[in-house]
């Protein structure tokens, strides 16, 4: 019962805190007591969007989907719900509350492009370690994985520098 709880409490209340972020809603009310144009402009400026905290909040959502659904049946389904209203939450934080994005720098892209040809063999080990004792599910999923990381390796990974500019053609939000 307490991993229940536990569970339908961290599904629900990340993203319930993330969008009704106390220390925002504070500076909002607050605004009426500034006495200058550069105070009130301190005030109103919107959070950064914390990529980082909403990925260690879907992680842990998910992960503790994964970990409790032997005990708890419903497990799955808190975890969707979830991640559902986190989805959900992220996306009036990205677009309606938040600053818009800074642009990423050349190192981030040349790094990802270089682990996502680690990515293949890492998901044929995982593969090979859950699947071993059912021989024919380990043939299939290694033919559909043999053909998706090809498509991936040769079509996937070209970068198209044109098409890196935040996602917005320098339009504001």
């Amino acid at each position: 019962e307490q991993v229940f709880y536990t569970q339908l409490i961290d599904a629900v209340m990340a993203p319930m805190l993330a969008l009704f972020d106390p220390t925002w809603l504070c500076s909002r009310l607050s605004c009426q007591y500034a006495k200058t144009q550069d105070v009130l402009d301190k005030i109103l400026v919107p959070p950064e969007f914390s990529l980082s905290i909403r990925y260690s909040d879907t992680i842990k959502t998910l992960s503790m989907a994964v970990m409790f659904a032997p005990m708890v049946p419903t497990s799955p389904l808190i975890g969707f719900l979830g991640i559902a209203i986190q989805c959900a939450t992220d996306r009036v934080i990205a677009f309606k509350m938040a600053q818009r994005p800074r642009q990423l720098q050349e190192g981030v892209m040349e790094a990802v492009f270089f682990l996502l040809r680690f990515i293949p063999p890492l998901q044929l080990g995982l593969m090979y370690y859950c699947f071993t004792g059912i021989r024919n599910l380990l043939i299939g999923a290694a033919g559909v994985w043999l053909a998706a990381s090809l498509y991936t390796f040769l079509k996937g990974t070209q970068r198209t520098k044109e098409m890196e500019d935040a996602g917005t053609g320098g339009l504001s939000f």
